[in-house]
């Protein structure tokens, strides 16, 4: 950096100890900071521009490139993408997207599924074989990805136009002995919610407002939030929507925020602990979605809850927001993703009015097993501690007659999903796409066998003897359950 002023300040916190890019963001958060205390308001509006340097320099030190916007109806290939990016990209509505790096259970991947497009993760060495203007064939179910395909191959991938129909069953769900168990939708907009209603959802489950401050390099104003909710809200109907506050940090930053680098963004300033620390996020959010749900009781689901202290802090927040009866139209849940959530849900249940399995954190957070790393990793859900955590927080949620759901990745999946029905789940909160396919798969499953087999599963010792059983083996017992575990 040639400025020497600039480069002044960066050596100073390279001489107090600190890494390049925690000095460079560092310095030019100090720097900015000086700039907005000018009297001059052109001068002042440097301060942006500032950080955005500085911001670009970090990223390109920690390999971060960002990508290029692709072309409308493009097709996205790029090392990796963080969750910001791929909202960015959103706006150009591209084909496909094909990155070499990532994971399934990674928050961009599970924006690229709630966006509709196909993608393909994990494609080694994509930007040393794919140039700009290479024609490309995306097949997001089967992970493959062909270059340059013979022309006979085109129609049987639906040619080049984005194929954005859904199968439907607005039939409501239940299980062989009779159990309704209910199938919503996990959106991340208006155009998945409009995705969710087409596929016979029976409400929104699970409304990740976050993207809203994802896709600009601005924080939306309350009117565009009440904008965007009010849509939704009209998709909706008289479905049961659950909205989750705003969730941000760890690997969701807005550029806007301007968040300071953290040696483990999963573990720092997210979910209800960035609300803490920016009140006023909350309270616009709030006041946004009270002038949007006219009318009707908003369910607002608290992520990174730790106990109930954050509750009630979350409802003093609530109150500061705006006149008494904006907290009032609030029924509060929680996500139950933290260990200690799990551990305290019976406290938590006293004080919510439901509960929400977050499975992708939760398990990442029981085993220390980083959701955004590739194979060979420890990161999975069917492990035994996982499996007993969650059934003790659904014994809890039971004992307290509080109603519970579960979204993320394994809740609609065919090996997990009667699991969490047999632990009591009555809402399972899935992708638009997967709607149709969940329901047939509630209608397959009798609850009583459900529990049975949860139960099995979390005696086991092992994720692999967990695989086993869910594979077709047949149960362990208990003169050879160590055999089999080991």
């Amino acid at each position: 950096m040639g400025d020497p002023m600039v480069a002044a300040a960066i050596d100073e916190y390279l001489n107090r100890g600190v890494t390049a890019v925690d000095a460079l963001a560092q310095a030019g958060a100090a720097l900015a900071a000086r700039v907005e205390a000018l009297a001059d308001p052109v001068l002042r509006g440097r301060a942006a521009d500032l950080r955005d340097v500085c911001d670009g320099i970090a990223q390109h030190l920690e390999g971060n490139t960002p990508p290029v916007l692709p072309a409308i109806g493009g097709v996205v290939c790029a090392p990796d993408l963080s969750p910001a990016q791929v909202m960015q990209l959103a706006a150009g509505r591209p084909l496909a997207f094909v990155l070499e790096g990532g994971v399934e259970t990674s928050h961009a991947a599970i924006l690229m599924r709630a966006i509709g497009a196909p993608a393909v993760i994990g494609v080694a060495r994509v930007m040393s074989l794919v140039r700009d203007g290479d024609m490309l064939l995306v097949d997001g179910t089967c992970g493959q990805v062909v270059v340059d395909p013979e022309p006979a191959a085109c129609p049987a991938f639906g040619g080049t136009a984005r194929v954005a129909s859904v199968e439907c069953d607005p039939r409501p769900a239940q299980t062989r002995d009779g159990v309704p168990v209910s199938v919503t939708a996990t959106i991340a907009g208006p155009q998945d919610a409009r995705r969710a209603m087409a596929a016979g959802a029976d409400g929104i489950g699970l409304f990740r407002t976050e993207w809203l401050f994802l896709r600009h390099d601005g924080l939306p104003s309350e009117d565009e939030q009440v904008a965007v909710y009010s849509e939704i809200a009209g998709l909706a109907g008289d479905r049961p929507l659950t909205v989750r506050l705003l969730d941000l940090g760890g690997d969701k930053r807005p550029p806007a925020l301007r968040l300071p680098p953290e040696p483990n963004p999963a573990l720092g300033l997210r979910g209800v602990r960035l609300a803490f620390a920016h009140p006023e996020l909350l309270h616009t959010q709030c006041r946004a979605l009270a002038r949007a749900f006219i009318g009707r009781r908003i369910r607002l689901l608290l992520p990174m809850v730790n106990d109930p202290g954050d509750v009630a802090r979350v409802r003093e927040l609530l109150r500061e927001a705006g006149p008494g009866e904006i907290a009032d139209r609030f029924q509060i849940g929680v996500m139950i993703e933290t260990p200690a959530a799990a551990v305290m849900a019976h406290e938590l249940a006293a004080v919510t009015d439901f509960l929400s399995f977050g499975t992708n954190d939760l398990t990442q957070y029981v085993l220390a097993a980083d959701r955004e790393t590739r194979e060979p990793t420890p990161y999975q859900p069917q492990h035994p501690a996982v499996l007993r955590l969650l059934g003790g927080a659904a014994a809890a949620a039971s004992r307290s007659g509080t109603s519970l759901s579960a979204c993320g990745e394994v809740a609609g999946s065919a090996r997990m999903a009667p699991f969490f029905i047999g632990l009591g789940v009555t809402e399972l909160s899935v992708a638009p796409d997967a709607i149709a396919r969940t329901k047939e798969l509630v209608r397959g499953v009798s609850r009583e066998e459900a529990r049975a087999l949860g139960e099995e599963l979390m005696a086991l010792w092992t994720t692999a003897a967990v695989d086993a059983r869910l594979a077709g083996a047949p149960p362990a017992g208990d003169e050879d359950r160590c055999t089999r575990a080991v």
